[in-house]
């Protein structure tokens, strides 16, 4: 199912051992945040959400995605009787148990786009 790819995925970045990004497909970060590409990422690295609790845009050192992932997953544990629980509500209930977990940004421009908010 998709909910299930988006949790996937979280692994897959984990699996790459890399630094590095992690974007929805619809996603386009198209400013605001300062990235000098192949030497460091935001935030010297530490996990970041740039939408909140939303996976739409993410970032971290190859250990962060590592840690980040396997927390993620012991939380949507917790809710594996529910109906529905998707990896967006595992990030905000990660964040609610620690906020100390990652960082939580709102640099994105939300729908619908205009070039005000972009």
């Amino acid at each position: 199912s998709y909910d299930y790819m988006c949790f996937v995925r979280w692994l897959a970045m984990a699996a790459t051992k890399q630094d590095g990004f992690m974007s929805d497909y619809d996603t386009f970060p198209l400013g605001g945040i300062k990235v000098d590409f192949g030497h460091h990422l935001p935030n010297d690295g530490k996990f970041t959400s740039y939408q909140r609790h939303v996976p739409a845009l993410l970032s971290g050192t190859a250990s962060e995605w590592d840690r980040v992932a396997k927390r993620l997953l012991d939380v949507a544990v917790k809710h594996s009787n529910d109906r529905f629980y998707s990896d967006m509500f595992a990030l905000r209930d990660l964040y609610y148990e620690d906020t100390l977990s990652y960082i939580q940004e709102s640099r994105l421009a939300a729908y619908p786009y205009s070039k005000k908010n972009v």
